[in-house]
């Protein structure tokens, strides 16, 4: 039996939270010529079933909002506007038929609606607003009317359930976050009518496998992150930069970037582990931050002539990548740029580049050979983002530059057999926080590195010198952490 809501008109003022037992109230106005439905509640009793009488016209704010038990509601011809929050939270409810004289659906409207899986949405809207359907958990398909011009701000927003949606020819714009994780979604048309579309309209979308951006579009930042089932996507000419938009898109196995675009924003390709190769044009001048960092699965990639810089951790764990080519047009490299690289076998660095960031190319295990187009005493100068091992060699226009030859086989890697070991991350973190902090400190820093290598080419193969300075050493290591200086992984801090 339908329970029509009439029955319990005037049924007096009520709270909120629902009051069990409470019945449904109308409100009535504009000297009876209209009425607006207003904070309906049902009781545990109540039919599950509910008929919206003819002379609504208006279903208000939160009107059925926390009625967990309506399954079903029928919306008379009669009513020509459904307010916000109108059935937020009824959980329960699993179709809505929206009568034909309704304009807009308004924001948070049908939100949380989890067992929501059809509604009906007639010509006449023109408006759906913003988070209007967000979490209908249960909703498979809609059907878009003609009239709709804006999709807003996350109507769609976890959908997960959602696998089909038919945008309208004359859509003009898609809001941030409309389709997120909508991970049921594998296929959305977009058409050539929208000139925009919000970040993150359609990020954890996992089920989604291929896109075509309508030409015209400027802004993809932030666009497909967490697509991870997306294989193919056509970018137009008309994008010129994109930051964050295939985050930890694992499928995408290659892409084409549009001839016009002028840079690779901030963590664009971040985690493409099936990203095999990619061809960058000339027209772009710069590789962002983190851009290609994770990409696993990364081979080869050509770097052109265009590019200035590169940015920290652009290449950051691409353990698939064999050989780079940093080219001419390069004046700087990033920190960490290249670190965890550990298939990298071979370098070529120009001699454009005047600076290479902190553990630019730390933890390398492949690399033996270092290209570098200028002399040796320049290299000397900007090595510092290397962690030299003792099969790395640097070829330079005037000879070869080997790992004791760029540390000067100090008394500490003499007698420890390593510039990377515990006891010398320890001496490092002294000079570089205690030492160097002191014009006395510095001092001896610079008397250090002047004699160490002396000293080590004179007695650094004797025992008697090992030994010494063993000595030595290893009681000052041992004072210094026990004071609290740390034996681990270090950089070298510049001062």
């Amino acid at each position: 039996m339908l329970k029509d809501v009439s029955d319990y008109e005037n049924a007096g003022e009520l709270g909120n939270p629902p009051v069990k037992h409470a019945r449904m109230k109308i409100i009535s106005y504009d000297n009876n010529k209209s009425h607006m439905l207003d904070h309906v509640y049902m009781s545990d009793d109540d039919d599950t079933t509910v008929q919206i009488p003819e002379y609504i016209t208006d279903i208000g704010d939160a009107a059925f909002e926390y009625c967990h038990r309506m399954t079903n509601v029928i919306i008379p011809n009669s009513v020509t506007r459904i307010d916000k929050f109108a059935f937020k939270n009824c959980t329960s409810l699993t179709s809505v038929t929206i009568p034909d004289g309704v304009t807009r659906i308004e924001e948070y409207t049908f939100k949380n609606c989890s067992s929501l899986k059809s509604v009906t949405i007639p010509d006449s809207v023109t408006r759906i607003g913003k988070y209007a359907f967000k979490n209908c958990t249960s909703l498979k398909s809609v059907t878009l009317p003609a009239g709709i011009k804006d999709i807003d701000e996350g109507v769609f927003r976890n959908c997960s359930g959602l696998t089909g949606i038919k945008i309208p020819d004359g859509v003009k714009s898609i809001g941030k976050l409309a389709f997120l994780n909508c991970s049921g979604l594998t296929g959305i048309t977009i058409p050539d009518s929208v000139f925009y579309i919000g970040n993150w309209a359609f990020s954890g979308c996992s089920g989604l496998k291929s896109m075509k951006i309508p030409d015209g579009m400027k802004n993809i930042d932030g666009l497909f992150y967490g697509c991870s089932g997306l294989t193919s996507v056509t970018i137009p000419d008309s994008v010129t930069s994109f930051s964050g938009t295939f985050i930890n898109c694992s499928g995408l196995e290659g892409i084409s970037i549009p001839k016009r675009a002028t840079s690779i924003g901030k963590d664009a390709f971040r985690g493409c582990t099936g990203l095999a190769g990619i061809s960058i044009p000339e027209s772009v001048t710069s590789i962002g931050d983190s851009a290609f960092r994770g990409c696993t699965g990364l081979a080869v990639i050509s770097i052109p002539e265009s590019v200035t810089s590169i940015g920290d951790s652009a290449f950051h764990g691409c353990t698939g990548l064999a050989g780079i080519s940093i080219p001419k047009s390069v004046t700087s490299i990033g920190n960490n740029t290249f670190r965890d690289c550990t298939g990298l076998k071979s370098i070529f660095i120009p001699d454009s580049v005047k600076k290479i960031g902190k553990g630019a190319f730390d933890g390398y295990t492949s690399l033996t050979i270092i290209t570098y187009t200028g002399k040796k005493r320049d290299w000397k100068n900007i090595c510092r983002g290397f962690r030299y091992y003792d099969n790395l060699a640097c070829y330079c226009e005037d000879g070869k530059i080997t790992p004791d030859q760029i540390h000067g086989c100090y008394i500490a890697t003499c007698v420890y057999g390593s510039y990377d070991c515990p006891q010398v991350w320890t001496l490092r973190r002294y000079r570089d926080y205690t030492l160097a902090k002191t014009w006395y400190g510095c001092a001896f820093i610079r008397i250090y590195y002047a004699v160490s290598p002396t000293l080590v080419k004179w007695f650094g193969k004797t025992r008697w010198f090992r030994t010494l300075c063993g000595n030595i050493l290893n009681r000052m290591v041992q004072k210094l952490q026990n004071n609290g200086v740390e034996s681990t992984l270090y950089d070298d801090k510049p001062w």
